[in-house]
């Protein structure tokens, strides 16, 4: 997959992502690295005028990205280092 699919599949980042999220086919998080329906989340934190950002159902972390087609599991794997390196 070249790098402008990859881009094209994922559907949002990891803040602000309410909107983008309702249009994914699925969703990602990069903490705990499961896969689910985006209609699983249930909770989202106000970031103010910037928009919501998606809490993970399973770890209630917001590091939630969402995709249409292939998961880039190298990105996920990058932002899971990312992610681990932060907390």
């Amino acid at each position: 997959m070249t790098q402008v699919q990859t881009r094209m599949s994922r559907t949002s980042e990891l803040s602000f992502n309410r909107q983008a999220l309702a249009s994914s086919q699925i969703a990602v998080c990069v903490y705990c690295l499961k896969e689910f329906q985006p209609s699983r989340i249930t909770e989202w934190v106000d970031e103010g005028s910037g928009g919501e950002t998606a809490l993970c159902p399973f770890c209630d972390i917001d590091a939630v990205a969402g995709f249409n087609g292939e998961v880039d599991s190298a990105w996920v794997a990058d932002e899971h280092r990312k992610q681990l390196e932060y907390k």
